[in-house]
């Protein structure tokens, strides 16, 4: 029954972006709330696939800062993971993202991308909570087809070094 954009009462809410100024901007949004048994639930809140973001006066970098901002303060994120690379330390050092997140008490964390955080053994750990029901997945209608290709990409990765949207 819970929808797109719902969040648990007293859940913390986490955020995580794989920012692009020219492809797709990716993000997610999970809220963690503790059972009564101890174990940690994970509501999936929301989640974006954007392409080409720009910001004033076509700035596409500020678009993409823009983005953060304002999905972090729709879902009062508390923490927020965002890729970090070559030209995605730009945005991770905008002074810009930087305050408006700290305006908004957001934690902010640029993280290295590596075999380890994005490769197959990462996917296997995601596929474990997922078989201990330890993640909650939005279930209205429009929900469902909201989250139609985040599901369809997790049925089928492959596991292999090529991406899956390569291979076809």
């Amino acid at each position: 029954t819970r929808k797109i954009g719902d969040i648990p009462e007293g859940s913390v809410v986490v955020a995580g972006v794989d920012p692009s100024v020219t492809n797709f901007t990716a993000g997610v949004v999970i809220a963690l709330k503790q059972t009564s048994s101890g174990e940690w639930m994970r509501y999936l809140v929301d989640v974006w696939n954007v392409k080409n973001l720009t910001g004033d006066g076509g700035d596409n970098h500020m678009g993409v800062v823009d983005f953060i901002v304002e999905f972090c303060a729709a879902y009062n994120v508390t923490t927020l993971c965002v890729e970090d690379g070559a030209w995605m330390s730009l945005i991770n050092n905008s002074f810009t993202l930087r305050t408006k997140l700290h305006d908004l008490g957001v934690a902010h964390y640029p993280i290295k991308a590596t075999e380890a955080t994005v490769g197959t053994e990462a996917i296997r750990q995601l596929s474990g909570l997922f078989n201990h029901r330890l993640i909650n997945l939005p279930g209205s209608p429009a929900s469902k087809q909201h989250l139609a290709n985040m599901v369809n990409q997790f049925l089928t990765f492959t596991g292999q070094k090529l991406h899956w949207r390569k291979a076809f």
